[in-house]
């Protein structure tokens, strides 16, 4: 299976996992009002949706986008953006797999 056809399932998977915890909550996260563990674990999905575009129904879609904006969130986006890079290990990587896009820049 590839990496594409992986990510499609990751990201299928947590719009309808997304939309069930919203609506059996009735929370604005999936447990309920409160941020929690659960919550922290798919920041790096809601991330990845907006760097790839991926489309989402309601209510996940409006989750994604409170995740990304919450200050903690944001706080650590721009911590990741000023994190230097290793050129050795980026040359390294490539001798692996092929570069499909540089995503440091979204």
């Amino acid at each position: 299976m590839n990496y594409g056809k992986i990510n499609n399932l990751i990201f299928m998977n947590s719009d309808e996992l997304w939309g069930e915890g919203l609506n059996g909550f009735g929370g604005e996260f999936l447990a309920g009002n409160s941020f929690t563990g659960i919550d922290a674990f798919f920041v790096p999905v809601a991330l990845r949706i907006e760097t790839h575009q991926l489309k989402l129904s309601e209510p996940a879609l409006p989750y994604a986008a409170r995740l990304r904006a919450l200050p903690a969130v944001q706080a650590w986006i721009k911590e990741w953006q000023l994190e230097v890079r290793h050129e050795a290990h980026e040359v390294a990587c490539l001798r692996y797999g092929k570069l499909i896009g540089d995503m440091t820049t979204a």
